[in-house]
């Protein structure tokens, strides 16, 4: 694939992810600057392009010169796209970001341009939700080709189906797909900003002017190169200005899920959101810390008409985001990209936190996460919700675990707030269990069975199926009826005994059977640790 379409672009060190190093050179801006003629506007750039050019070879200018040279070429040329980009993009490289953002509002050229400039410096300088400001009103603004070419950038972040999804679409197409992508790969849903796709959108630009740079010297980048800053961001190698000198390991996280999940995120497991994934076509560092995605959380859904009641916990116990307390903890819920998310926080010492919310019918993407003053983020992800119910159908909610306490209503929300925040359950602690079943009868007679089986792998059941696996199958029945219930929801609670359970992984099912013979199945995955 050929990137000539990137209008080149300059600056080999335009780092744009803000843990890499710059050099430093104090450069002021000029005070003033005779205006030139329209007529002069092409002698105007072939000065500034040649004070750029003198800023290498054996006799280089100093960069304190070449600024000014190309401030008063702005002056001049006010309107000058290639002016107005290495005035930005040149202060940048020095980390002077007053100057950078300066000769960013400064800037009197396209307006789509002026804007990507001043999203790249505030990139740079963390401000992330001003940068995606910035970001958004540049693409908004750009001409219609410069949009599609920048979609040709996008397509290097992707792998399987939604990469192939993303290769049959046309430019408008991508448009609406890269609202989802950048929805997904947002690293936290807690926080307003998406500095994954203001990364991504300041390496654009910062390859923009790369290119710009090499033409100067009639020199061409590599694709393979233009990609690698693309997927990886600028690899921190580079030591006399614009002369690589070695080179280093890029690192970060996968943001964008490669499964599956790209294409059906309400559909998606946690470990389709796993951010080390080797199939990953993409990195990104972000400036706050490790991002820790071990955590084991609870969620269940109860059916309240035409909308379900959400209950969610998480426990960090012991866990390095926990050490000193102040978690901020949130649970996020969203249909989709075009879907106002349903957030909701916790903010306290404790370690353990239990949040409500009650949202469509319909499955979610739901993200639980935890941010600190300094020792990193932590999330989990995945979809969720109730298999569809034909109206008048027994159906069952969610199970959901708690402490048990002797004397709890059997209702939602007498029992939601004793719910466990983990399904890593220890030998010993005491287990209730709740669950809501509808569309039953009155006076129907109930028989409940609750399986407790080891979940195994292709040779773990291979093991079982010949008689030599150590772990058993536990099924326990019993019978109920609806006598006195409120019909629309009926819930229930059950002690559950693990105490028996070596460590390991396991599924509990539960088995509602009526009086006519209708049945309904409901499942959650816990672990044993010993």
């Amino acid at each position: 694939m050929s990137f000539r379409g990137f209008p080149h672009a300059m600056l080999i060190l335009l780092v744009v992810d803000p843990a890499v190093s710059f050099w430093a050179v104090g450069v002021g801006m000029p005070s003033a600057a005779p205006q030139a003629s329209p007529a002069d506007s092409v002698g105007t750039l072939r000065g500034a392009m040649a004070a750029l050019r003198s800023a290498s070879g054996p006799a280089r200018t100093p960069l304190a010169l070449v600024l000014r040279r190309l401030d008063e070429s702005a002056l001049r040329s006010p309107g000058d796209d290639w002016i107005a980009g290495h005035r930005v993009g040149l202060r940048v490289g020095q980390q002077n970001w007053a100057g950078a953002m300066a000769a960013a509002r400064d800037c009197r050229a396209s307006e789509w341009w002026c804007a990507a400039l001043r999203g790249l410096v505030l990139h740079a300088t963390g401000e992330f939700a001003q940068a995606e400001a910035a970001f958004d009103r540049a693409l908004d603004r750009m001409p219609h080709d410069v949009r599609c070419e920048w979609m040709e950038a996008l397509q290097l972040l992707l792998n399987g189906s939604l990469s192939r999804e993303f290769a049959r679409a046309d430019c408008q197409e991508r448009v609406a797909l890269e609202r989802r992508i950048w929805w997904m790969a947002d690293p936290l849903h807690l926080t307003p900003e998406n500095d994954r796709k203001t990364a991504h959108l300041a390496r654009v630009v910062a390859m923009r002017l790369h290119h710009q740079w090499l033409d100067l010297r009639n020199e061409t980048c590599a694709d393979t190169h233009h990609e690698s800053v693309i997927r990886g961001g600028w690899q921190p190698y580079w030591g006399e200005i614009y002369t690589p000198s070695g080179e280093a390991m890029i690192v970060g996280y996968n943001f964008i899920p490669a499964s599956e999940a790209g294409v059906r995120p309400e559909e998606s497991i946690p470990s389709d959101w796993n951010l080390t994934s080797l199939a990953g076509g993409e990195l990104y560092d972000p400036p706050y810390g490790p991002i820790y995605t071990n955590l084991n959380p609870q969620a269940a859904f109860f059916r309240r008409g035409d909308s379900v009641a959400v209950a969610a916990g998480i426990e960090f116990t012991g866990h390095p985001l926990a050490i000193r307390g102040g978690l901020e903890v949130g649970l996020i819920l969203a249909r989709d990209e075009s879907d106002t998310p349903t957030i909701v926080r916790s903010q306290g010492l404790g370690n353990r936190f239990v949040f409500r919310a009650v949202v469509a019918d319909q499955r979610h993407l739901v993200s639980i996460e935890a941010l600190t003053d300094g020792r990193g983020v932590g999330r989990t992800r995945f979809g969720h919700g109730l298999p569809e119910r034909a109206p008048g159908d027994v159906a069952l909610s969610d199970l959901l675990l708690f402490d048990w306490r002797d004397g709890l209503e059997q209702e939602l929300d007498a029992v939601a707030p004793h719910m466990l925040g983990t399904s890593r359950i220890r030998p010993g602690r005491q287990v209730g269990m709740f669950w809501e079943m509808y569309g039953l009868e009155q006076d129907d007679a109930i028989e409940l069975s609750l399986t407790t089986a080891p979940r195994r792998g292709l040779l773990a059941n291979l093991a079982a199926a010949i008689g030599i696996a150590g772990r058993e199958s536990v099924r326990t029945t019993w019978q109920d009826a609806t006598e006195g219930d409120e019909l629309d929801i009926v819930g229930r609670t059950l002690r559950i005994d693990l105490s028996r359970l070596s460590p390991g992984d396991y599924t509990l099912e539960l088995t509602v059977r009526t009086g006519n013979g209708e049945t309904a199945v409901a499942s959650r995955e816990i672990q044993i640790v010993g």
